[in-house]
């Protein structure tokens, strides 16, 4: 992407002044500059360790883009659209996918994006972002442990299970190879991430079947999964439960991020080698099912996740059962309010029965570790009177620059009130400098690289009323950015708005193992939780230590040296709140260590024996991406009890049941201390309070009583709910022969699940039935219709 290029595409934005119009174009699109036919340039995601540590995003100067089967090259995206404007963007050869309220995914042809942005429907348009999985987290350990102390050998484990530390263990129990109590069963997890290790035996039933019900490569080719109630999803590969069974399926984890998020939330834990016992690596939810959506690797596109998190509910729908899905991955761009495409879209996606839980990120500055891991700010802000001039600095470390353009540089993004005028000013360490006002935007070369500034052009954002300022650095002539300390100035001309701002290093592409790009001057550790977890209706989950030490390959015990104290906020946790004071995070779980599945191939393990667990098939992680699906099993326990909870009753019972302590009350964000607060959000997760709570208020499910998930039963199981655990359970034939008994270990102390087969295991005919619940002095009869398409 040449200089004369990219200038053109900064200065297509300045069409009118900030205050005569609303901006409807994200300023990511107006840095497209897509040569015909060729790919998107875009930076690496930094290859230093604490890069991945933090969840580093790949410079973005250029949208997310794919080629089409028509030769042409469509950019990703999402939009926010009026009724109608759908058929407008077709004719222009849009192709739509996901739709989620107002909120569609799209896919742009290059050449037809200044015409698509013309609709007059479109009421915003924004490339689609990439959002990091951190799977590259585990480098970032090694890396750093070698530079700044060895790995910490230990004489006995701590903590060595997540889910005791939440309370799951009192309510359940296993009985050989099966499971009695909560324990999902009934309930879809939705795994949005980098795929799944399908043959991984901590995802099959004791009878060797898959607990996954489909899985759906988007970025695979084959069969796409198409029309599914209303949605149509036309790209990837869908593999059905038949041919995940059969071995047919072609997706993989070849990261393994998936694979051991997965296994926190739903793993069973019977997968074990080398001789050690199974069952020591149990999930929260082990008999839930799973919808698995291999949406990217370590970057994933936001459009991928908007149409992932459809495709779940769309096929929860179809299967008539309640849903929770999963989103360990992040971004720092964007406002921080929630009023992000993304963020709208997947609002609208949730309701009863459909739930979204998210990490909060990795990007927190908490200071509460021993020895110090190095720090990265990553967030900074101020408040400016009419003439007030402000400066922060951004740091770029030392670093080894790669061959050509495009492969090293940072980018930030400047927030502020649509009422003001701030001018913004970037100076490189030798005295070069780009000064643009509000409204304007420009592009300069210089010995210290390539500068562009665009700040609030074509007016406010349409999400929001407020102004961005997009500020890049790259070495787009070939130049690479300065090291050193470059400042950035903020003055504010005029306006009458608050004089607020925040400003938030968004990526930063430089290679250094043991150093990031960071930001000096004003900085906060505040305001950091990321998108998708900064939506309305998501579900946000910080990260606390529950673990420091776990037994690896061969029975060594080692540990990393970074170690807060036991129980503490993670060092790394991203604390909020949302810039416009929005509680974030909702609640905290373990994060810092968590053993669990580990995907066969996963390159995350390759030259990492370390982290892998002495039986082979489990490996220790650490991060929010390991939290979030402690509360993800957690919603489908609580899903299992009332299908019909919405994200704001699953938001209040975790409020009402958290667990507070000394740490929970002492937050590393400067806030007063107290729960909740920005850190911990309402304390730690404790599922069985929060179970304890839930029980009281289903009085529709009075003892004795039972509530049916459906009827008629047109999907592929019946979920029979009581609050008695009854005796025995039966189904029968209106001609009076039995068709299924129960036996005690599948009759479940809150709801036990048919899965529409008869004692043999065979498939039952549509049509009629009678449903037995003998309570021990009571028998409930209740008639049932089944008509599967």
């Amino acid at each position: 992407m040449s200089r004369s290029i990219l200038c053109a595409a900064l200065l297509f934005l300045a069409a009118g002044s900030a205050a005569a119009q609303q901006s409807r174009i994200d300023p990511a699109l107006r840095l497209r500059a897509l040569p015909s036919g060729a790919a998107a340039p875009a930076l690496e995601a930094p290859r230093g360790a604490v890069g991945a540590l933090r969840g580093a995003a790949p410079l973005d100067l250029a949208p997310l883009s794919i080629p089409g089967d028509d030769g042409r090259r469509y950019i990703r995206g999402l939009a926010v659209i009026e009724p109608g404007a759908a058929a407008a963007l077709e004719r222009l050869g849009v192709r739509i996918g996901a739709r989620a309220g107002d909120v569609v995914s799209v896919r742009i042809p290059a050449a037809a994006l200044d015409a698509v942005a013309a609709v007059p429907g479109v009421r915003y348009l924004a490339a689609a972002k990439r959002l990091t999985t951190g799977a590259g987290a585990l480098a970032a350990w090694r890396a750093a442990a070698r530079s700044r102390a060895a790995l910490r050998p230990a004489a006995a484990l701590a903590n060595d299970s997540g889910t005791a530390a939440v309370g799951v263990d009192g309510l359940r129990r296993r009985a050989g190879d099966r499971f009695v109590g909560l324990t999902g069963r009934g309930v879809i997890i939705g795994i949005v991430d980098t795929g799944l290790d399908l043959a991984h035996e901590d995802f099959r039933r004791p009878d060797g079947t898959s607990r996954v019900l489909y899985a759906w490569d988007e970025t695979g080719e084959g069969r796409p999964p198409g029309a599914i109630g209303g949605q149509v999803f036309d790209a990837g590969r869908e593999c059905t439960h038949a041919e995940i069974d059969r071995g047919e399926c072609p997706m993989r984890d070849d990261l393994g991020h998936g694979t051991h998020v997965a296994g926190i939330a739903a793993g069973d834990g019977s997968a074990t080698g080398n001789g050690l016992p199974a069952y020591r690596f149990t999930g929260v939810a082990p008999e839930a099912d799973l919808i698995v959506v291999k949406a990217g690797g370590d970057v994933v596109g936001s459009d991928a996740v908007l149409q992932g998190v459809a495709y779940v509910f769309a096929r929860a729908a179809e299967l008539g059962r309640p849903a929770v899905v999963n989103l360990s991955l992040t971004t720092q761009s964007g406002p921080h309010d929630g009023t992000t495409p993304l963020e709208r879209g997947l609002d609208a996606l949730t309701g009863p029965g459909r739930i979204i839980v998210a990490g909060a990120g990795n990007q927190g500055v908490n200071d509460n570790e021993e020895p110090s891991f190095i720090s990265a700010d990553a967030h900074a802000e101020g408040r400016l009177d009419v003439g007030g001039v402000a400066t922060h600095t951004l740091v770029v470390p030392s670093y080894a620059p790669r061959e050509g353009p495009d492969n090293d540089g940072a980018l930030l993004e400047l927030w502020y009130d649509g009422a003001d005028s701030l001018t913004v000013t970037i100076t490189a360490p030798r005295g070069d400098a780009l000064e643009v006002a509000t409204g304007d935007s420009a592009i300069i070369s210089t010995p210290a690289g390539t500068i562009g500034i665009l700040n609030g052009a074509g007016g406010p954002e349409a999400i929001n009323g407020d102004h961005q300022a997009l500020i890049a650095l790259a070495d787009i002539d070939g130049v690479p950015p300065e090291d050193g300390e470059w400042t950035i100035t903020v003055s504010r001309a005029s306006g009458t708005g608050s004089g607020a701002y925040h400003l938030w290093l968004v990526a930063g592409a430089f290679d250094n193992p043991i150093e990031l790009a960071r930001l000096r001057g004003g900085t906060t550790n505040r305001y950091l939780v990321g998108v998708p977890a900064t939506a309305d209706r998501v579900i946000g989950v910080a990260a606390f230590a529950t673990k420091h030490v776990w037994q690896t390959l061969g029975g060594d015990t080692t540990g990393f040296p970074f170690r807060e104290p036991i129980g503490d906020i993670a060092f790394f946790s991203s604390p909020g709140p949302r810039r416009d004071g929005v509680l974030k995070p909702e609640i905290a779980a373990p994060g810092k260590v968590v053993v669990s599945a580990r995907a066969a191939g996963g390159s995350m393990w390759e030259d990492l024996s370390f982290l892998i667990e002495a039986d082979g098939v489990h490996a220790a992680l650490p991060g929010t991406s390991m939290a979030a699906p402690f509360v993800t099993g957690a919603v489908a326990l609580f899903l299992q009890l009332d299908p019909e909870l919405t994200p704001e009753d699953v938001r209040d019972l975790l409020a009402r049941s958290a667990r507070r302590d000394a740490f929970t009350d002492a937050p590393h964000t400067g806030e007063p201390s107290g729960t909740p607060n920005a850190q911990w959000g309402y304390g730690k997760l404790d599922v069985a309070s929060a179970v304890a709570v839930l029980q009281p208020e289903r009085a529709r499910i009075a003892a004795g009583e039972v509530n049916l998930s459906a009827n008629p039963v047109r999907g592929d199981a019946l979920i029979v709910n009581y609050a008695q655990r009854p005796r025995a359970i039966e189904v029968y034939a209106f001609t009076g022969e039995r068709v299924r008994s129960f036996d005690a270990g599948e009759i479940g102390d809150y709801l036990t699940v048919w899965r529409l087969v008869n004692d043999a295991g065979r498939d039952v005919a549509n049509g009629a039935y009678i449903l037995l619940v003998d309570f021990g002095g009571r028998r409930l009869l209740k008639k049932i219709f089944v008509l599967r398409p």
